[in-house]
């Protein structure tokens, strides 16, 4: 059994492996759009369906995703059922716990302007309620253009309470010199 996240993020294994045998976990998720293309180990690929595969930094979905790995356990193999729901429940109990926390955040945070620096933050932002006025594609070795910044700092004048969401994964970059990131 090959457990996939799904929504385009293992498209380097079309026509690879036997789909009878593959189980996308974000099958039946409502899906964001995918703000970009992106880099895949230095390839880049465009997604047909363009969905945003980061759902995971959703809590709510990334739980749905966990019940969808349990429920292909149990199928391929219920001998362990038992150790496997033990094993998800407590997993659960751990999401349970930062949706508690996020709730807080959302609280604070609902309907305030935002730039995401990378559409990996977009299904956080959608769960925080949060008014995302632009993303950008900062990842691998691209950077930010002026016209990006300008762009950013157009908007800072606007909403003087905007927030950035940065993904810490990508070094933010102008004009090839490393920055401090954005957190």
């Amino acid at each position: 059994v090959i457990l996939m996240n799904g929504a385009g993020a293992e498209s380097f294994l079309d026509g690879l492996v036997d789909a009878d045998k593959c189980v996308d976990t974000s099958a039946g998720l409502d899906l964001l759009c995918s703000a970009h293309d992106h880099d895949h180990g230095g390839e880049e690929h465009h997604h047909e369906e363009e969905y945003n595969e980061h759902l995971w930094l959703s809590p709510t979905l990334y739980a749905k995703q966990v019940l969808a790995v349990l429920d292909a356990l149990i199928a391929h193999d219920n001998e362990y059922e038992a150790v496997y729901r033990s094993n998800a429940e407590n997993y659960l109990r751990h999401i349970d716990f930062i949706q508690g926390e996020l709730a807080t955040v959302k609280t604070a945070l609902a309907g305030t302007p935002c730039v995401l620096f990378h559409d990996s933050m977009a299904y956080l932002a959608a769960d925080l309620g949060l008014d995302v006025k632009l993303t950008l594609s900062v990842e691998g070795e691209s950077g930010l253009s002026a016209h990006d910044l300008g762009e950013v700092e157009q908007l800072a004048r606007q909403h003087p309470n905007l927030l950035l969401l940065y993904d810490t994964q990508y070094a933010l970059r102008y004009e090839g010199v490393a920055g401090t990131a954005v957190t």
